[in-house]
């Protein structure tokens, strides 16, 4: 052969060898599997076949270990702070009791409280409710609830709130505190009543 650099050539039968730079050697292109990775040459001029490196599968492997522990981490902190004794229950309702005020939603208003509640208020008439909920949206902007104590006592809970406001017809920024009170019922949280506390 002319050229004496070692390397795979064609042998002239048509078939890929391997020249070790004097000779060829018994090594054909047809002596690897069909699928397997490409020879090479490593050592004095001996071909093997070349091994894909691990650490791609390592780090694949650390990062979705990673991912599965962080999955777990934010359940596990669900689990011990936002449902301790069920606290977060009581609070979305109130959360919840806030949305339907200012969507005006007649039916979410009587999902989360008591049917009693909604008779003393008038809310078991949606024309009602959505009258007092487009008065509160004319009469005051940018209105929030802060959700402070959650104390739950058997089927009993009571939520202290601060709601903070604009007030359009005194042209300032205002804050009312009030008391939730709810009732379990049918594993459900629902408002049985609501109190100014300043």
């Amino acid at each position: 052969m002319a050229n004496p650099i070692a390397g795979w050539y064609d042998d002239g039968s048509g078939q890929t060898r391997w020249w070790d730079g004097k000779a060829w050697t018994t090594h054909t292109a047809l002596d690897t599997a069909v699928g397997s990775e490409p020879l090479t040459e490593v050592g004095p001029g001996e071909p093997v076949a070349r091994k894909r490196p691990v650490w791609p599968w390592f780090l694949g492997g650390g990062i979705l270990a990673f991912l599965l522990l962080a999955g777990g981490g934010v359940f596990l902190a669900l689990g011990l702070f936002g449902g301790m004794n069920g606290q977060s229950a009581p609070a979305d309702t109130v959360k919840q009791f806030d949305k339907a005020w200012q969507t005006s939603d007649c039916g979410l208003v009587q999902s989360v409280t008591t049917a009693e509640y909604q008779k003393s208020l008038g809310f078991d008439d949606c024309a009602t409710f959505t009258t007092a909920a487009a008065s509160l949206a004319d009469s005051t902007n940018d209105y929030k609830v802060s959700v402070g104590s959650v104390k739950i006592q058997n089927n009993d809970a009571a939520v202290q709130t601060v709601e903070t406001y604009y007030d359009v017809q005194k042209g300032e920024n205002g804050s009312t505190s009030y008391t939730y009170d709810l009732v379990k019922s049918d594993g459900k949280w629902l408002i049985s009543s609501v109190s100014s506390t300043g």
